[in-house]
């Protein structure tokens, strides 16, 4: 009987859960597309945005690692936008890009209402040479990488002003079968629905405050976010947020001109939190091709 000695096997093993669920940045009161693609297309400008999150520091090697870099635009009354991503879990990786495209509708002068659809396509592998075992003869274990692909797609609503957004999104709503590992088993991505709302407050000429309040729901459960963001003159903004899987977190940053720099620190109460120094998300953006500009820089 085999038996895993490395710490990089114990986190491929929890990669098996979280494959089914989608990943949770940091920074989506300033990048929203990651939590619905109907936001595609929404802003008065073309934003890109650039995330890099390790999770559970501390591991000498095989923590979780997230890379996640998007961009949409406005084209009139519809809206086009991309990612590519990347996920980590020990010797388990997910790699996939999306597409995505949006309608928009006005409701009146101030509310309009977007629809988007995103199909995307993920390769899935584990690398069995990070693998060491006791029984290093067991003829199972190859060394050899196992790879798969599979088809998926992300829709939504979203509902916006200038003010005010709330958004309904499905995402892996394919739940496409995979199979990678040890097991022949198939699983199941799971299809996450997405319920979101927020408000933009002026708490002064410089002061805005933006809460933010998500629910994610699954078949293995429900997890809600609340955050709230205030920036000051537009330039500098810092956050707090909760989640009720056990996270607290802090975001800060600031934006100069069309540029943004941001970081978030996220500590968790339960599970790998007791073995981890916390988690880590950098934040990159830019926003391209303003609305009121015949420039390419907003």
């Amino acid at each position: 009987m085999k038996k895993l000695i490395l710490p990089i096997v114990l986190l491929s093993l929890q990669f098996l859960v979280n494959a089914q669920q989608t990943p949770i940045l940091n920074h989506s009161l300033v990048n929203k597309y990651l939590l619905n693609p109907a936001v595609a297309g929404t802003e008065e400008f073309s934003p890109i945005r650039a995330h890099i999150k390790s999770q559970w520091t501390g591991f000498s090697d095989g923590n979780p690692k997230t890379q996640f870099l998007s961009g949409h635009t406005s084209m009139e009354d519809y809206g086009l936008g991309g990612s590519i991503f990347n996920d980590q879990y020990g010797s388990f990786k997910k790699t996939g890009i999306a597409f995505t495209y949006s309608y928009k509708v006005e409701v009146n002068d101030d509310y309009s209402l977007s629809f988007g659809l995103s199909p995307s396509i993920y390769q899935y592998s584990i690398n069995q040479s990070d693998y060491m075992f006791f029984d290093s003869g067991d003829n199972s274990i190859t060394g050899a990488k196992e790879a798969g692909m599979i088809f998926d797609a992300n829709a939504g609503l979203y509902f916006y002003s200038e003010k005010f957004q709330a958004g309904l999104a499905a995402l892996q709503l394919l739940q496409p079968k995979y199979e990678v590992g040890l097991s022949d088993e198939k699983n199941n991505l799971l299809r996450t629905i997405v319920v979101h709302a927020g408000t933009k407050l002026d708490a002064s000429d410089k002061i805005i405050i933006e809460p933010l309040l998500a629910g994610f729901l699954n078949s293995s459960g429900f997890l809600a976010e609340i955050s709230v963001n205030t920036w000051y003159d537009n330039k500098y903004w810092i956050g707090l947020g909760y989640r009720t899987s056990g996270q607290a977190l802090i975001v800060a940053g600031l934006k100069f001109n069309n540029y943004y720099l941001g970081y978030s620190f996220e500590l968790g109460f339960s599970g790998m939190a007791d073995y981890s120094n916390g988690t880590h998300e950098i934040l990159l953006g830019i926003d391209l091709f303003s609305k009121n500009s015949s420039s390419l820089i907003k």
